[in-house]
């Protein structure tokens, strides 16, 4: 018998079916031992002093700063949430109908 594949469709490990995971600038501020007792100007001060704080586009002609998101697509499913791979037949099929 020709060696036979099947593409497999398997819910992402990485972000476990959610397709968003946190964003590296978020956690490394949870990381810190004292970061959910920091007030919100000290939060905003944190994300400032390491250049994660970015300008908002103009709206009703004010910017305004923003923290970075909190939530990214994941990288290994690219927010699909699903993978596909390539598997052998006989790897998911009982022995007997394989022969």
């Amino acid at each position: 018998m020709k060696n036979v594949e099947v593409q497999i469709k398997y819910e992402c490990s990485y972000c476990e079916g959610v397709g968003v995971v946190q964003g590296y600038e978020w956690k490394e501020f949870w990381e810190q031992p004292n970061a959910k007792d920091m007030t919100n100007e000290e939060t905003e001060q944190w994300f400032e002093e390491r250049g994660y704080m970015h300008w908002s586009s103009y709206q009703c002609g004010q910017r305004v700063r923003l923290f970075p998101e909190e939530e990214v697509p994941c990288n290994e499913c690219e927010g699909s949430k699903v993978l596909y791979r390539w598997v052998p037949v006989e790897s998911i099929l009982p022995r007997q109908l394989t022969r």
